[in-house]
């Protein structure tokens, strides 16, 4: 494949659904972003901000109302009539749902061949799956006899069975127990190792946070925060004072026009760290050094509440 450094490019996209109430409501908004090569990229925001409304106009299930759309700088436009997007795009959607009354090996052995493998191929890929997944033991029982981790780790399989460039996951790690859970995360980080490029959509940012290098963070359909996650880690630091402490709060948010994220008796701001003593120092100036604060390293969580803060 073309060694370029991005596998998805996605520029000015958008999209509004028609509804009884409301005629094309907006769901995504002037989003512009980029996948990178050989990279685990989170795509990740709260419920119902555009994540999966993107994934599916990435894959074609969905046309945009505007915008450019490249996957393995190819247009996206029929790629999932191309032989080439089969084999090399995995798709795990949010809720995977099969027919009942095959059983998983059955499954994965369509699978197999809609991908596009050679009859020689298929079995050896699908035992080589059923065994990563651990899926030995269920793989010739019905789907519907599955449980709901079970089920995951069968679209999983599915997804992987072609051994693609490139998977899209779609809340990969939602309603999982830790076991399961811990074993998807397993499979993400050894895809990556192995040159693999992973866009993954969640909601959960502090599992994301564990497994991610790049970051996609979006709110209502736009773009909140996006980058190297370590560096957007490395370069803040949240400043945390008790909200009874009126003076300083004001001062925080009408002098120094700052926009606090409030949560029990604590208010805290996300600031560069090259920023922050400078800050303490002026806050220590106006207030005799008579208050109390804390310095703590944001999480990704953190970051993404302050990027939203400061949009609204």
């Amino acid at each position: 494949m073309s060694k370029k450094k991005y596998v998805i490019e996605i520029e000015n996209l958008e999209k509004s659904f028609s509804s009884v109430f409301k005629k094309n409501k907006p769901v995504i908004s002037d989003l512009t972003f980029k996948v990178e090569k050989s990279k685990i990229t989170g795509f990740l925001g709260p419920n119902g901000s555009g994540k999966t409304t993107t994934i599916r106009i990435i894959l074609g299930f969905l046309k945009s109302n505007k915008g450019t759309i490249k996957v393995f700088w190819n247009k996206t436009k029929g790629c999932l009539n191309e032989k080439e997007f089969k084999k090399n795009i995995g798709y795990l959607p949010e809720s995977p749902s099969f027919f009942p009354f095959f059983s998983g090996r059955e499954l994965l052995s369509i699978s197999a061949e809609i991908a596009g493998l050679q009859k020689r191929e298929v079995q050896k890929r699908v035992n080589d799956v059923i065994r990563r997944f651990q899926l030995i033991e269920f793989s010739d029982k019905k789907i519907d006899t599955y449980s709901q981790g079970m089920i995951k780790k069968l679209a999983f399989a599915q997804a992987v069975i072609s051994e693609p460039d490139l998977l899209i996951l779609d809340e990969p790690l939602t309603n999982l127990d830790p076991i399961v859970m811990n074993e998807i995360k397993n499979y993400i980080i050894e895809a990556k190792l192995s040159g693999k490029s992973l866009f993954i959509s969640s909601h959960l940012l502090s599992e994301m946070e564990k497994i991610c290098e790049n970051v996609i963070l979006i709110n209502k359909g736009k773009k909140v925060l996006c980058g190297d996650l370590k560096k957007l880690l490395d370069e803040k630091l949240m400043f945390v004072i008790n909200t009874e402490n009126q003076k300083i709060k004001d001062f925080l948010e009408k002098e120094q026009k700052l926009k606090l994220n409030i949560s029990n008796s604590f208010a805290s701001v996300i600031l560069d760290k090259d920023k922050i003593n400078l800050f303490v120092e002026k806050i220590n100036n106006k207030f005799s050094r008579s208050i109390s604060y804390d310095i703590k390293i944001p999480t990704l969580e953190d970051l993404f509440l302050d990027s939203v803060k400061r949009e609204t």
